[in-house]
């Protein structure tokens, strides 16, 4: 190879490398895709749900027609779509699709995040509503023509707090639907009002049934008040998160189902936090369960600072064997860094987790979206890298409230409860 020719193929190399360490430094894009305006059209979004052709759907916990009757709120909440533009750089469009009213056993003030069925059903909690105004299990079908309404169904509505039966109350996370069922937890109500798992599943005749799969006891080791939804592995078992019992900071649980048709779920409760010293404490929000087993989880508090953490835990080599926790990160609140992780975390490509912080960032109140890498080597330390820092000022939503979703093109969505236009809530995104 000539002296020339091997030069211009280092330099070509050479370019090519500081393009590509360029590409990776580029910050993150940060864009409001609607800011609510607190009347009619809802306020204080729960988290967004992804369906067909890139249309974000999702549910405010207030809003739509006011007042609430069942919570003197304002409003009781609206289901809704976001459309994206249809060329580069529009706006995306808002249509109510549903507006729930809290009268006549209704809906009033949904809690958490959809999830959508094959036919486009849309399911999904509230916190209040029901025939025992203690919240509800919900329906929404869209229309068999396009100039339709949307329909509800409610298919189940949970007992009220002060029963002395075993039902839960009072819902504030989304079902995970399974086998045809919908499975979740409530965070008061059970045996015991410290909290139930329950499945509801439909019927011969069309109409649905609620099971509490597990009533959880706030002593003896066991956790209370679940706050996140559950999710489920290869064999059927449910995982989940409590914020109390325990040694009074939460535990980590495995609902295994009965080996007989109409047995009992057997119950784990596998990891328990140390307490605001030591691994965290209050895990809350919705495990996410990597391809190895591995789930990661967020708890508000606790950790190194006090400010909260990201945790791991490995399932056991072999059956009956001890899972192993690690601490991926405490929040410090210093420097922008966020504080008060509620919503759990989602994984991304290469093992990469991004998730919300309820507070902290520049503002030190209004939160922020940060990521989490792996380390290169086992053992090494994950780095955080802040994505976004809310204000709630010019237009910026503040308090990211619910989960994140990952988009087909790899960009981040998610809601903040404050903020935005009109100070009633935003849906945004970040490119990574």
């Amino acid at each position: 190879m000539g002296t020339r020719h091997f030069t211009r193929v280092v330099g070509a190399l050479v370019f090519a490398a500081l393009l590509a360490s360029v590409a990776q430094a580029a910050p993150p894009v940060f864009t409001i895709l609607y800011s609510f305006h607190g009347q009619e059209d809802g306020r204080t979004p729960n988290s967004v749900l992804f369906g067909k052709n890139g249309v974000l759907y999702g549910t405010t916990a207030q809003g739509g027609i006011a007042p609430c009757p069942a919570t003197a709120l304002n409003g009781c909440g609206v289901l809704f779509e976001l459309r994206p533009p249809n060329a580069a750089g529009g706006a995306w469009a808002e249509t109510v699709l549903y507006t729930f009213t809290g009268q006549n056993g209704d809906v009033a003030n949904p809690s958490g995040g959809l999830v959508m069925a094959n036919d486009g059903a849309l399911y999904g909690t509230s916190f209040w509503g029901g025939t025992g105004s203690n919240g509800t299990v919900f329906e929404i079908k869209p229309p068999a023509k396009s100039s339709g309404a949307w329909s509800e169904t409610i298919l189940h509505s949970f007992a009220a707090n002060n029963s002395i039966g075993s039902d839960g109350a009072s819902p504030v996370s989304s079902v995970l639907m399974a086998n045809g069922a919908l499975f979740g937890a409530t965070p008061y109500g059970g045996g015991l009002q410290r909290g139930a798992v329950f499945e509801v599943s439909p019927d011969a005749g069309g109409t649905w049934s609620e099971s509490v799969l597990y009533s959880f006891l706030g002593e003896d080791g066991d956790g209370a008040n679940p706050a996140g939804a559950v999710v489920t592995d290869a064999k059927g078992a449910l995982y989940g998160a409590v914020e109390n019992g325990g040694n009074e900071c939460g535990t980590v649980f495995q609902l295994a189902p009965p080996s007989v048709a109409g047995g009992s779920w057997s119950e784990t409760a596998f990891h328990t936090f140390a307490g605001p010293a030591g691994d965290g404490c209050a895990p809350s929000g919705t495990l996410a369960m990597a391809s190895d087993g591995t789930l990661f989880g967020t708890t508000i508090s606790g950790g190194s600072f006090g400010y909260g953490t990201v945790f791991s835990l490995k399932p056991p080599a072999s059956p009956g064997g001890t899972w192993t926790e690690t601490v991926v990160y405490s929040f410090t609140r210093q420097n922008g860094d966020g504080a008060g992780p509620d919503s759990g975390v989602v994984i991304g490509k290469n093992g990469v987790l991004y998730g919300t912080t309820d507070y902290g960032g520049s503002s030190l109140f209004s939160g922020t979206v940060f990521r989490l890498t792996p380390p290169a080597a086992g053992g090494g330390a994950w780095t955080e890298t802040i994505l976004h820092s809310f204000t709630g000022e010019n237009g910026d939503g503040a308090n990211p409230s619910g989960g994140l979703v990952i988009g087909a093109n790899g960009a981040l969505y998610g809601s903040t409860q404050y903020g935005g236009t009109g100070n009633s809530g935003t849906v945004f995104e970040v490119t990574p």
